[in-house]
């Protein structure tokens, strides 16, 4: 038996509803989409590596996400004021940091960095030498691992289809990540979207709307000290924990499901706005204490 028709028996036998039964079904097909891009890039990056794909189009890197879909702009407003390192790559871990020394950003790595206006993109470098060996080469290096400092002011935009991110001191992540895992700190801002992996995040935030969707995996969210935040968290399999002070306690609305829930509070004046929505996985969000 699949898990479509258990829900589907659980369903007839009244032990969900018509509502639970929707979102179950709802987010097993995307955790299946999930899957199959997933897939897609691994069959992707075998098939370049065969061929020897020209990174001549490095700087597009434009197969689609599938599950993991680009946010929507005209859903959540990214900080006024900012400009952005915008990080495209195929493949490889990032190491993103804030350097205050820097007017402009600085990458070790085989990538190159181009102003576009007041923002900059960082993409790998194109190959040189056009010889099957040198597309080879050059492919190849569209999964390096890079280091990329960012200077005060810049937000960074993330597309990236495979690898792990460690991020630390940026006023705002936004973008998507096929598969991996993001482990970020004292960021200002967020919204991101995920298909596959966990996501760790330690967020300040004081003002305006932020977002988190994930299809599959486990997201860890610590607020910390002065932030000033609504959250609303929706889980459709999975379970939800939250760690705080009495405040953010007492303002709990939850909705338990029979494989989820649903769950709104408030911390500080809620100047912010927080949306998590995890289709699969658990969701543990905590405050940080004094």
């Amino acid at each position: 038996m699949t898990e479509q028709e258990r829900v589907k028996a659980l369903l007839a036998e009244g032990k969900i509803s018509q509502e639970e039964a929707d979102l179950l079904l709802s987010a097993l097909e995307d955790i299946d989409k999930a899957e199959t891009a997933v897939d897609d890039v691994a069959q992707e990056v075998s098939k370049q590596a065969a061929v020897g794909e020209s990174s001549d189009n490095a700087e597009a890197s434009d197969m689609p996400f599938a599950a993991a879909k680009a946010p929507d702009p005209a859903a959540v407003k990214t900080p006024q004021g900012l400009s952005w390192v915008r990080i495209n790559v195929l493949a490889g871990d990032l190491s993103i940091r804030l350097d205050p020394s820097l007017t402009a950003p600085a990458v070790d790595g085989k990538a190159t960095i181009r102003k576009q206006g007041n923002d900059y993109l960082i993409a790998y470098e194109r190959a040189e030498d056009k010889s099957l060996a040198g597309l080879i080469t050059g492919f190849m290096r569209r999964m390096d691992d890079l280091n990329v400092r960012i200077p005060p002011g810049y937000g960074v935009e993330l597309k990236s289809k495979a690898g792990d991110v460690d991020i630390d001191g940026v006023p705002y992540l936004k973008g998507n990540l096929l598969a991996g895992d993001i482990n970020a700190t004292n960021l200002g801002g967020i919204d991101l979207s995920m298909s596959a992996g966990d996501l760790d995040v330690g967020l300040l935030l004081s003002e305006g709307e932020h977002r988190v969707q994930l299809t599959a995996g486990d997201v860890d969210i610590k607020l910390l000290k002065g932030s000033s935040v609504k959250i609303t968290a929706d889980v459709n399999i999975g379970d939800l924990d939250f760690k705080g002070p009495a405040e953010l306690k007492e303002s709990l609305q939850t909705k338990r499901r029979m494989m989820g829930g649903h769950v709104e509070a408030t911390l500080g004046e809620a100047a912010a706005s927080l949306e998590v929505q995890l289709r699969t996985g658990d969701l543990q969000l905590e405050v940080e204490s004094d």
